[in-house]
Parts: C-alpha cells; structure tokens; sequence
C-alpha cells in the first residue's frame, strides 16, 4: 500500500474515529500504523465523537454530586450508561472544573487518561493536537499536561509554531527536550537581507547560465 491516503481511507478512518478505540479498528485499514491514523486524522480534522446529549435531570445529578463531593463510583450508579470520562467531560463543559472533591481528585483526570490512551503509540504530539484527537479543549488538555509534567508525562521535543515554540508530549519520565532558543527579531531581519541578497547576487545567476 502506497503513502498517499485515498477517499476510501479518509472514510474508514472518521468511521473509526466515531466508533472509539482506533487501535482495536488498524485491521480495517491494513498496513497503516496507529500512529500514521493518528497524524491523518489530526490533517483531516477527525476527532473522537462528542457524548451523547446530557438530560436536564442527569446535569442536576452532576451538579449536585460536584457541589457535595460525591465520589465518582457514587456518581456512576446514579447515571447508568455513563462513562467516567462522560461525565467529567460534561462537568468541564458545565464550568464545574476544580470543584469535584471526589476519589478521584481532578476533573481533569479523563483528559489525562484519554490523552494516555493517544499517546501510546510513541508519537509526540502538541497540546492542540491531544485536544483535536480526544475531544477536550485546549485548555483542558493544558491544564492537565502542567499538573501532571514530570509525573508521567515529558516533553518529547519542540513544534516551531510562528514565533514561538509547541511543547510535543510523550508518556514517561525522561528528561523533557531542550527548549530552542527563539531567533530574535535583528536575526530574522539580517537572515532575510542574505537571502534577498543572494537570490539578486550576478555570481548565482551566471552559476545557473553555465549549469544550464
């Protein structure tokens, strides 16, 4: 099987990615790797699905078992049906984040597991992308990868991203990568006055007229 994606493929995979558990589906699309899904799913804008529509009487229950504390097994068998991660998922879409005192001791703590579960395939991966492929929002995911960096998880490498840099993320606790040193302005300024200059040098064009 050749590089190049087809429609087909395309297809297969935002089918995977509707149906959960990518790396239990790789054998419907033979001789791509978890990691190549994951990288064609994060250029096509494939994430995993959205949980179903919470009812007006299970957003009660969940606000109700934030405010008091209530663990998550409690708040499980009140909500058959519902995931953990289900859950916490609507608590942080409900602004209910930090305030569970629960076992489980974040609402974050689905992020984290869902972001394990991406990165199991040793492919680093930017905060924005954990978020694209897990369904949670950025700022969730980097709420989660600052608690709990050095803990399980290590900055793998740098992402250049316009002026600045995008830590990528790996389960472990390795050394995080060295931050590469931004370029200042004056550097960016005398690297584009060289390459103006050369592309007008009369050495490069009499070079091209005699390799010709």
């Amino acid at each position: 099987m050749g590089n190049k994606w087809t429609p087909e493929q395309d297809a297969i995979l935002a089918e995977m990615y509707k149906r959960g558990n990518v790396s239990r589906q790789l054998h419907l699309l033979p001789g791509r790797t978890h990691r190549a899904c994951i990288q064609r799913a994060i250029r096509i804008g494939v994430s995993l699905p959205a949980p179903s529509t919470f009812t007006e009487v299970e957003d009660r229950i969940i606000r109700r078992a934030y405010r008091k504390g209530t663990p998550i097994k409690e708040i499980l068998a009140k909500l058959p049906g519902r995931s953990q991660r289900a859950i916490h998922g609507r608590a942080l879409r409900m602004g209910l984040n930090g305030k569970f005192k629960g076992t489980t001791g974040s609402t974050y703590s689905w992020i984290e597991q869902a972001a394990r579960n991406v990165l199991d395939d040793s492919l680093p991966l930017t905060a924005r992308e954990i978020a694209m492929l897990i369904g949670a929002s950025k700022a969730g995911v980097v709420h989660m990868l600052g608690r709990v960096h050095g803990k399980g998880f290590f900055i793998a490498g740098w992402e250049h991203c316009g002026h600045t840099f995008a830590a990528k993320w790996l389960v472990g606790k390795e050394q995080d990568a060295p931050k590469p040193v931004a370029k200042s302005n004056a550097e960016n300024c005398r690297r584009r006055r060289d390459r103006a200059r050369l592309r007008n040098s009369p050495f490069k064009t009499a070079i091209l007229q005699v390799t010709a």
